[in-house]
């Protein structure tokens, strides 16, 4: 599960990201997970950010002997073009021309490859 939130005075925004899907090149097996997105939100304003997600330290499990898949990753890009690393549950502010980016995990495989 990846919960995004941000907002000002002004504006506020929630969004549920999917996650990694059968089919696709995530965790290996007799049937592949799917890949997962990467969501990326360029800001026009400056707005507090939170981000609720899972499987960012522990990769998901495969099933009947299925390859695990990868984990997720959360960024903020900054002006400067640092790419500032996110917690899988954190929170920051981010300024106006400022991104977050948002890749979530793969599912694992299914069955014996």
């Amino acid at each position: 599960m990846n919960n995004l939130n941000f907002g000002n005075a002004k504006y506020q925004y929630y969004e549920t990201i999917c996650s990694g899907s059968p089919a696709g090149s995530g965790g290996k097996g007799q049937w592949n997970a799917g890949d997962g997105i990467r969501r990326t939100i360029r800001f026009l304003e400056k707005m507090e950010c939170t981000i609720l997600s899972s499987h960012r330290r522990v990769r998901p499990f495969g099933l009947a002997g299925g390859e695990a898949g990868q984990v997720g990753e959360n960024w903020a890009r900054r002006k400067d073009g640092r790419m500032e690393p996110l917690a899988g549950c954190d929170e920051t502010v981010i300024d106006a021309n400022e991104a977050v980016i948002i890749q979530t995990p793969t599912a694992g495989g299914y069955g014996e490859v």
